[in-house]
């Protein structure tokens, strides 16, 4: 390979950060990059392929998801690619149904067979933690049932947390919560 311009700036790779690194110094430094990929495409993990006999996009390095809710972000990415309209929804079953997660009206006026407004929802929620409030957690369990309380964190968060760490959540940093309601 013949390079007919001058190199500034030399990246390996062109996964999301290279690609967006070099983009960046072209453009705002107005400097030549170079960069040195060993696939034959850029978009490193996060890339799809047209099936040749099927016609179906599918993620050939296993399932990516981005999403962001970055006006400044998204702008900036559809000069470059374009998306499609999927929404992602994880779901949870618990003795035989499935409910939606993070626990959300919907999960919480399915799991009690209720019809809850949000209003509604937040003070039963707020009279199930009642007896587990502490102004201290020491602990993931703590946390959780201070915020669900234990009929939701039994159905939803304790065996799915012992599965996913491997430790009971009385052993977990409470920090570790996040993400339990949308």
């Amino acid at each position: 390979m013949i390079l007919k311009k001058k190199t500034d700036f030399l990246i390996i790779g062109s996964g999301f950060y290279g690609c967006v690194l070099a983009e960046r110094i072209a453009t705002i430094l107005k400097k030549n990059v170079l960069i040195l990929e060993k696939r034959n495409h850029i978009g490193g993990n996060a890339y799809s392929e047209i099936d040749n006999k099927t016609g179906i996009e599918y993620h050939k390095y296993g399932t990516h998801i981005f999403h962001t809710s970055i006006t400044k972000v998204k702008d900036y990415l559809q000069n470059f690619t374009k998306f499609n309209n999927y929404r992602h929804q994880v779901l949870s079953k618990y003795k035989n149904k499935i409910y939606q997660m993070p626990i959300n009206l919907e999960t919480i006026n399915c799991y009690f067979k209720k019809n809850f407004t949000p209003e509604l929802a937040k003070k039963y929620i707020k009279e199930s933690t009642k007896k587990y409030l502490n102004k201290n957690p020491k602990n993931f369990e703590e946390k959780a049932l201070m915020q669900i309380g234990s009929k939701l964190y039994e159905a939803f968060v304790k065996n799915y947390t012992i599965k996913q760490w491997g430790k009971d959540p009385k052993m977990l940093p409470l920090e570790l919560i996040t993400g339990i309601f949308t």
